[in-house]
């Protein structure tokens, strides 16, 4: 029979840790093996028009509660030059869209169903 409290047992359930945020430098690096290739993947997407990020469950939050950073990410992506490619056209968004990753990620949303 034991008696007495359980030693070194937790007494509280784990707190699991929130993924961490990106820092910029993080978010906006590019890939040294595919310089064409940004590491936020497809995030920008949910700036360009396509109806498939807007129908993301925190898309409508998003854009309800950021309408001039929504409006300033539309007209920068939709006026991009995509003539030197992709990772080049989209530098000029690079604070933009981590100020977006930001918010978003603030809403739980993980990583890979951001750049997804």
């Amino acid at each position: 029979m034991i008696t007495g409290p359980n030693q070194g047992l937790p007494t509280t359930a784990p707190v699991e840790k929130e993924p961490k945020v990106l820092t910029f430098e993080e978010f906006s690096a590019r890939d040294k093996a595919n310089f064409n290739a940004v590491r936020y993947g497809n995030f920008y997407r949910h700036f360009d028009g396509s109806a498939e990020h807007k129908a993301r469950w925190y898309y409508g939050k998003f854009e309800d509660e950021n309408r001039e950073l929504v409006m300033r990410l539309l007209n920068k992506i939709r006026d991009m030059d995509e003539s030197r490619g992709i990772s080049t056209a989209l530098r000029p968004c690079d604070r933009l869209l981590y100020e977006a990753y930001v918010i978003m990620r603030g809403y739980r949303v993980p990583d890979e169903e951001l750049f997804a």
